[in-house]
């Protein structure tokens, strides 16, 4: 059994992860970049994206899959970061709302896919907001308090958690968050690269956060 990997840049820390021992092959999938390595044109793959377009974007990496494998996506922390309070506040739209339609729409877009490839979807949680004073690139830096941004997170990610129970996805939880938090909910800078991504200090929380997946889903075993 193979495992698919898509999502936006989160997905970098998987490469070094100990999620490969649990699968015959692994295959990771940073989906924007390689989309701009394809095309010449960088265009961000938000949850949003997914939600409207992720059968025809990914697409290309269907003839790959096979049934029975496994899929995981990792979309939602730009969208957390910039988009929902955007919509929020420029166009008038209510928070609970906002969340409610972008998970149902990303989950049934999941369903979409899984079942036109006869694989079975597990869905990442969206990691914490970080709060820097400076961002590196100004043109993604966040909207929102950070207040706001760790309750759209935390609302998203409780709703995704309960959409994946009831359509029968697999949701895998941000079991280490306290760990790699300040009280406020935002990411510790200790475990920060790149404004917004974990960093390899982060990495034995990663590894704990896929064996306690495995564990709790798969007994823990390599899955062939």
């Amino acid at each position: 059994m193979s495992l698919f990997i898509f999502g936006d840049s989160h997905v970098d820390i998987y490469r070094y992860s100990n999620i490969h021992k649990y699968y015959s092959n692994t295959s990771i999938h940073h989906t924007d970049c390689e989309n701009a390595t394809r095309t010449g044109l960088f265009m961000p793959y938000l949850m949003n994206t997914i939600a409207n377009r992720g059968d025809q974007l990914l697409g290309i990496y269907f003839d790959k899959i096979t049934s029975g494998d496994h899929v995981m996506f990792i979309f939602g922390e730009p969208d957390c970061r910039i988009h929902i309070n955007k919509q929020i506040v420029q166009y008038g739209r209510q928070e609970d709302e906002v969340i409610d339609t972008l998970a149902r729409q990303y989950i049934h877009m999941i369903l979409h896919i899984t079942r036109s490839t006869s694989t079975h979807g597990i869905v990442r949680y969206v990691m914490p907001p970080a709060e820097n004073e400076v961002w590196s690139n100004p043109t993604y830096k966040p909207h929102g308090s950070i207040t706001e941004r760790v309750r759209y997170t935390n609302t998203l990610n409780d709703k995704l958690k309960e959409l994946c129970e009831e359509y029968g996805l697999y949701f895998f939880d941000n079991s280490c968050n306290n760990q790699v938090t300040y009280e406020n909910g935002s990411l510790k800078h200790t475990y920060i690269i790149g404004d917004t991504h974990y960093n390899s200090d982060a990495l034995p929380y990663v590894n704990a956060e896929i064996d306690k997946f495995y564990a709790d889903f798969f007994n823990g075993t390599t899955l062939s």
